[in-house]
């Protein structure tokens, strides 16, 4: 069985989180239609605690996805800062190119610029030709890796007084004022992922914990209908149709 692990993007998984808890409803409107027949010792499967133990995960599913989309217009908005970063890099480097900086010096500007830009970067593949998913960290081009690159960039150009732009976009304070809004929205992102993470731990604890999340009390809710009414009758079979896949065995702990 998988531990939990988290990220945002789409997957099956995300999907078959919110089928199980629909799945958990439709379940609890069928024990209803038992009437008053279903009525089992253990308070956790009865129609009432279910009932507040679907309304839980559900609100807390829906709080994960205010949570989730509340990180794509910052995240989009950073890509595009880092883009204009690496642009504004670039132009850097080619005024400090022309002035009369030593050989040495414009190669170590050149460095941090493909660092930053990610040129010539060679992507390792798999032999079927896709990306190697860990190759991100290798080439460095992690968001908060390229704050520091560009970071390290304005300090060899402050260092040098070859480096003397008149175009205010490629003065230092002009950098700086980049670097500062990078940083900015990197731990604005780093804060709202955090959330975002807090929340789909809460919702999956109420789907996958041991005993008490929805999956076993689904469970055990069928167990109750087949010794109620036996294994082989309409009624149980009725319950039993209505699955809930678990995804991860998870307990308070976790």
């Amino acid at each position: 069985m998988k531990t939990c692990k988290f990220n945002f993007m789409a997957s099956n998984s995300e999907t078959g989180h919110v089928v199980n808890i629909a799945n958990f409803r439709v379940l609890i409107e069928r024990c209803e239609e038992f009437g008053g027949v279903y009525d089992p010792e253990n308070v956790d499967i009865s129609i009432a605690q279910m009932r507040a133990k679907w309304s839980a995960a559900d609100a807390l599913q829906s709080a994960y996805i205010v949570a989730v989309e509340a990180t794509k217009i910052p995240i989009n908005e950073r890509e595009l800062l880092f883009r204009n970063i690496g642009k504004i890099a670039v132009r850097s480097m080619n005024v400090y190119i022309a002035s009369k900086a030593s050989r040495p010096a414009i190669e170590d500007v050149k460095g941090y610029v493909n660092k930053l830009t990610g040129r010539y970067v060679r992507v390792k593949r798999h032999e079927d030709g896709s990306r190697d998913p860990k190759h991100v960290s290798r080439s460095e081009q992690g968001y908060v890796k390229k704050a520091e690159h560009f970071a390290m960039l304005i300090e060899l150009l402050r260092n040098d007084a070859n480096y003397a732009p008149k175009e205010v976009s490629l003065q230092l304070d002009s950098l700086e004022a980049l670097l500062a809004d990078a940083k900015m929205a990197t731990a604005e992102i780093f804060g709202l992922e955090a959330e975002a993470t807090m929340r789909r731990l809460e919702r999956d604890h109420a789907l996958y914990d041991l005993g008490t999340g929805l999956c076993d009390l689904a469970l055990s809710c069928k167990s109750y209908v087949k010794g109620v009414f036996g294994a082989g009758s309409p009624e149980a079979r009725s319950v039993v149709s209505i699955r809930l896949r678990r995804f991860y065995r998870m307990n308070n702990e976790q």
